[in-house]
């Protein structure tokens, strides 16, 4: 809920910070070989074949695990053996017509490499909040991810999945154990060696691989949207009784979740001390706000009010609700400081609906921010002097889905939500935390000004609060 557009029109956020930082302020058994130390952790002999129908012969075979890197080769039927680290999960691959083929080691001793473990690789991936080409160190060193494969009915799930998808998509049965399944592959363009490789035949007959035999996109695309559906639990470490896990189960994906319509009824208040940081610089602020009714523009509205401890200014924003669905109407802002105090009124024409809080996992809202800011400035003892402007931005504000966040206030479930400015200033991106249930504000990365003639991140982290006088969490 955050708006800039410049530093003299309106802006506005249920965090005045922001306001303050845009203007400035504060089979074959190729030899294997270990490329990093095992440390503590054991070692397992995993065999396996890499194949697309036709064997995948004399290949690269590489495990990259979270304590090392471990290489071997396939023989001429794809067949091969390598010893890696006991450690879940590994990304498993090779490289075929130009493009990786890739499997995830989930434990045991047995694992294939082919365009289906591909297509589950990427479902795997999404489901842990990972994008499906995410590098392999970043893979390894999810801990979303790690909880994941370790669960052997997690990975008998995922494997259902692809499986249901291609035979809706292709009319083959691939069966639901193709990542671990014997699987024995002609070196050349034979006849099928056994019943998982005529079904590699079977899809790319079907048209189920594309020319290079990678996966259609449009299966990946469809796994990965199925995927987000369960985006909300893996891995996320919060205590048993936590009422963030209790808010989301056995509810859609939605950033409804984290929309509490009590932040936005009269009455309501509520007090924070954040932590910020950028680059070297730390520090904190706190900050005041409070909900009332009021008339704007001869409109019923409520009004946001917000203050900090960083200087003198006080912001209103002006609005009206209806269910998730937010309409802004305009902003009021003034600051006293050395015998000058400045007014900025800003009204928005039309008003901005905001639906923050009511889209699906990845869905954006598009919206466009006009409106025109009367500033009245007077000294004391003298008259005040006004003048008028007209300001134009868009937004580009996406749910990007629920993560895990901690903070000095402790660990919380979270809507992620990211916003994209564009004005003639130039673009902006902003992330932002809001606590599911509560509404809250945890955390927030922006750009600002570096004091320096560049910009650079900063960050604001929740230190504590109180809701209607209540302490939080």
């Amino acid at each position: 809920m955050t708006y800039k557009i410049n530093c003299t029109a309106p802006v506005a956020s249920t965090l005045l910070l922001l306001m303050l930082s845009a203007c400035g302020g504060g089979g074959g058994a190729g030899s294997a070989s270990n490329n990093a130390a095992v440390g503590t952790l054991g070692t397992v002999t995993v065999s396996g074949t890499a194949a697309t129908g036709k064997a995948i012969s004399n290949a690269p075979i590489q495990a990259i695990c979270s304590n090392g890197t471990f290489n071997s080769q396939s023989n001429a039927t794809g067949a091969f053996t390598i010893a890696l680290s006991d450690a879940t999960p590994c990304v498993i691959n090779t490289t075929f017509n130009g493009h990786a083929l890739r499997a995830l080691y989930t434990g045991g001793n047995a694992i294939n490499i082919t365009p289906l473990t591909e297509l589950l690789t990427r479902y795997l991936l999404a489901r842990s909040g990972l994008g499906i080409n995410a590098p392999a160190d970043q893979v390894v060193a999810s801990a979303t991810l790690a909880a994941l494969v370790s669960n052997p009915s997690e990975i008998e799930e995922a494997e259902k999945t692809v499986q249901a998808r291609i035979l809706k998509q292709y009319g083959v049965d691939i069966g639901p154990t193709f990542l671990t399944e014997p699987l024995v592959a002609p070196a050349s363009n034979k006849d099928p060696q056994n019943d998982a490789d005529k079904a590699l035949d079977s899809i790319s007959a079907a048209g189920g691989f594309n020319a290079d035999q990678s996966p259609k996109t449009t299966d990946s695309d469809n796994l990965v949207s199925q995927a987000s559906s369960f985006y909300r639990l893996t891995g996320i470490a919060l205590p048993a009784n936590s009422t963030a896990l209790h808010a989301v189960e056995g509810k859609p994906i939605s950033s409804a979740l984290c929309f509490n319509p009590g932040m936005f009824n009269a009455g309501y208040t509520f007090n924070g001390t954040y932590a910020f940081e950028q680059g070297t610089t730390k520090g904190g602020f706190t900050t005041t706000q409070s909900v009332q009714a009021v008339t704007f523009e001869g409109q019923a509205a409520m009004a946001l009010t917000t203050s900090t401890n960083l200087n003198a200014l006080v912001d209103s924003l002006y609005f009206t609700t209806s269910g998730t669905d937010i309409q802004f109407l305009g902003e009021l802002a003034s600051t006293t400081a050395q015998g000058k105090t400045v007014e900025e009124k800003t009204v928005y024409s039309p008003a901005v609906l905001e639906k923050d809080f009511d889209l699906n996992l990845g869905e954006s809202q598009n919206r466009v921010l006009s409106g025109r800011t009367l500033t009245s400035t007077r000294i004391a003892g003298g008259a005040p002097t006004q003048s008028s402007l007209s300001a134009y931005s868009t937004e580009k504000v996406t749910f990007t889905g629920l993560e895990a966040v901690s903070t000095p206030a402790g660990q919380f479930l979270a809507c992620r939500i990211d916003q994209e400015a564009q004005s003639s200033a130039g673009t902006e991106t902003t992330s932002s935390w809001y606590g599911v249930g509560s509404g809250a504000l945890l955390k927030e990365s922006y750009p600002l000004d570096n004091g320096n003639g560049g910009i650079t991140e900063a960050h604001i982290s929740l230190v504590n609060a109180s809701i209607n006088g209540q302490a939080f969490p």
